[in-house]
């Protein structure tokens, strides 16, 4: 028979594996979104992709006043609600897409620590992602990126955009996306 003691310690160790399967199956599902994103932005073998969890772009998402720069459209509202308070409650935490997630991509990974290595107008595209949001049944997910290129200020040396992306796991459990809301360009 167990004594509480070692009881305790059992079911705490179930319960990490659990949290730790669980983070697992969320941080591959988040590479696979990742993925689309970049695939459907163009992303060329020169990209660098980074983490942000600025989430300025999602204007509104989850208002319904359309007075208040709500962009969602009606018709997605519902299929997209868990997803979206996933995303502000994930973003909302400052914690950003590990580097060793950003690597899985099979780009360069852009290292905040230093200036961009390419000072002129051109150079690389850079993609910045924010955590994404799940729903439970891992359906419905939205990310928002940020792209820009050259050193800034934009426009005039480069230029920069920003979208909140909406996407959902088609039956045969491939990410499509679905929607680009919020999006702007300088």
């Amino acid at each position: 028979m167990l004594s509480r003691r070692r009881l305790a310690v059992l079911v705490v160790g179930l319960a990490s594996a659990s949290t730790g399967a669980a983070q697992s199956r969320v941080d591959s599902m988040e590479v696979a979104v990742l993925r689309i994103a970049l695939r459907n932005r163009g992303a060329d073998k020169n990209a660098v992709v980074g983490a942000t969890t600025d989430t300025s772009v999602v204007c509104g998402l989850i208002s319904r006043n359309r007075e208040r720069g709500a962009c969602l459209p009606d018709s997605l509202r519902a299929d997209f609600a868990p997803a979206i308070h996933d995303f502000v409650r994930r973003n909302a935490s400052g914690e950003r897409i590990p580097d060793s997630a950003l690597r899985l991509l099979g780009f360069a990974v852009y290292d905040s620590d230093h200036a961009r290595p390419n000072g002129t107008c051109e150079g690389p595209i850079y993609y910045f992602f924010t955590r994404v949001g799940f729903d439970a049944d891992f359906r419905h997910a939205v990310v928002t990126l940020e792209t820009s290129r050259g050193r800034g200020p934009y426009p005039g040396c480069g230029w920069a955009s920003g979208r909140t992306m909406l996407l959902r796991r088609s039956p045969n459990n491939e990410w499509v996306f679905v929607a680009a809301v919020g999006g702007w360009i300088t």
